[in-house]
This record gives C-alpha cells, sequence and structure tokens, in this order.
C-alpha cells in the first residue's frame, strides 16, 4: 500500500515478474492485503490506479471486488482510479495516540 498525497488516498498496489503471471499470485496477494488495510486501518477505501490497457490488473481489480472510481494522472501517464470500499456497517478501527 501507497499513500498518495496529491490524491490523499491509499493506493493498493501489485506488480509480478512475468513468469509468475496466471497463477492467482497477485488476486490472492492483494485480496489479504486489501482486507488487512481496510479493517485495520482508517481508509474508507482502497485504490488500485491501473493504466488503460494493462488488461491482467484490470481483471485483478475486478476480482477483488474493485469498481472504477475516476480518470486520472499518475506521475505523468493516465490511469484509471478503480477502489473498494469498506464493507457497510464495518467501524473504522480505533485511532492511534499521536496519530
Amino acid at each position: 500500500m501507497k499513500y498518495w498525497p496529491q490524491f490523499d488516498e491509499t493506493e493498493l498496489g501489485w506488480a509480478l515478474l512475468r513468469d509468475a503471471w496466471g497463477h492467482g499470485y497477485a488476486t490472492e496477494a492483494a485480496r489479504v492485503c486489501a482486507e488487512w488495510g481496510l479493517s485495520g486501518f482508517a481508509f474508507p477505501y482502497l485504490t488500485a490506479m491501473i493504466q488503460p490497457d494493462n488488461v491482467r490488473s484490470v481483471r485483478v481489480a475486478g476480482r477483488l471486488g474493485m469498481t472504477s472510481l475516476r480518470s486520472d494522472v499518475l506521475l505523468g501517464d493516465p490511469v484509471i482510479v478503480y477502489a473498494i470500499t469498506r464493507p457497510a456497517g464495518t467501524a473504522l478501527p480505533p485511532r492511534h495516540a499521536g496519530s
């Protein structure tokens, strides 16, 4: 996960070497990280900033239950921002002292 101050959002990202593609590793790891991020931190949602032609990452986002939020630009490249929100009725975790 990476916090992007220019968007005031936290991104859930994944990247694998080509020989690891197609085994479900990105989906499995991203799912665990999303569950951890949404249950352990006060994020109302997590994003994934995906270049429009990155079909494999779009599929991972879909399997995670992410939906398209908006088009944007990240580091000079156009991206589609996908998001997953905290499940309804799930309380935000308490803030830690000093945060």
